[in-house]
């Protein structure tokens, strides 16, 4: 992934995000619903706009929330438009963390992870959480816009469900991975990748190898490809072994 890219995209589209991403604010509910339980320091990775962190406020009120983001952009955004004293929004690399180890008792985050080296990621929060801490995350995965795949557009290649669990399991004591797959429709190839531009996305057009499609042929695909999928991965980690370690 080259970091420099993502904060810039992302960065670009703050004002547009929350209008777009209409996926992720589905995901972000479906992730808010799967956490129960009393919180003292809550970690939002990827915060964005700051909306999960105002929702995660609302749930939680007594709770101190820091989102971190790696796009100077939408922590400035988030800043602005969440003004709140038990948040704080920073910028900062969910790859190299910069917080003291066993800080957090829960780590929250939504359509961020795939954006990272995720092994450094889930190594990074492991560190942070407290050992009765819970590490909750939604994240795209490798089943992601196949259509464009199938198509011959190159497409990140997300981690699947089986490598995160596999990884997460180093760290904790309970991991447990769900997916879900959600369709969308677009009048045609050219709306998709818009939406995949005010969301932030590097736009799948602009990988294209030289001498790979031809103008008409990408027209004509334009109007056979109407839709996406996005695969979803929904995972629940409790029991940082790691951070058990680190207190004895």
């Amino acid at each position: 992934m080259d970091k420099e890219k993502i904060k810039q995209s992302f960065s670009k589209s703050a004002k547009s995000y929350d209008e777009y991403a209409d996926i992720q604010k589905e995901m972000m509910l479906n992730l808010l619903n799967g956490i129960s339980g009393k919180f003292k320091n809550v970690l939002d990775i990827g915060s964005g706009t700051g909306l999960l962190a105002k929702w995660m406020i609302e749930k939680f009120p007594e709770a101190e929330i820091v989102g971190m983001d790696i796009a100077p952009g939408m922590v400035k955004y988030a800043s602005l438009k969440h003004i709140n004293p038990r948040i704080i929004f920073l910028n900062g690399d969910g790859e190299q963390m910069p917080f003291a180890d066993n800080v957090f008792d829960l780590i929250v985050s939504n359509a961020a992870l795939q954006w990272m080296d995720y092994k450094k990621a889930i190594d990074e929060a492991a560190r942070v959480i407290t050992s009765h801490g819970q590490f909750h995350f939604a994240t795209f995965g490798s089943g992601t816009l196949k259509e464009l795949k199938s198509a011959g557009f190159a497409v990140n290649n997300f981690p699947s469900d089986i490598e995160l669990s596999d990884y997460l399991a180093k760290y904790f004591n309970d991991v447990c991975i769900t997916k879900q797959i959600i369709f969308k429709k677009y009048g045609n190839l050219h709306e998709l990748f818009l939406y995949l531009k005010k969301i932030g996305a590097q736009n799948p057009q602009e990988k294209i190898s030289k001498g790979l499609f031809t103008k008409n042929k990408i027209e004509r695909l334009a109007q056979k490809i109407t839709s996406a999928s996005f695969e979803v991965y929904y995972g629940v980690c409790k029991g940082s072994v790691l951070s058990s370690h680190l207190k004895t």
